[in-house]
């Protein structure tokens, strides 16, 4: 299992708070809120190939498709 790290950026590198980070794997699915660094965690990730997706309200929302093993993965997303 692993951990998956997600910061959502705008455009300009500025970090955005609230922002939904979900995910998918087939059966696997979840939502998550950024923190005040705009950094949202998920641990205890089987392995496979996610679908990851940063929204919030304003912008429009971005995905990237990543593999998960046994190492943590570090993500970021930047939504126009």
């Amino acid at each position: 299992m692993a951990k998956l790290t997600v910061t959502v950026k705008n455009t300009s590198g500025v970090t955005l708070e609230k922002a939904n980070v979900s995910y998918e794997y087939g059966s696997v699915t979840g939502v998550v809120a950024t923190d005040t660094a705009g950094v949202a965690t998920v641990s205890g990730l089987p392995a496979g190939e996610y679908k990851v997706t940063g929204s919030i309200s304003g912008y429009t929302a971005e995905s990237s498709t990543i593999t998960i093993g046994t190492e943590d993965v570090t993500l970021t997303i930047v939504i126009s």
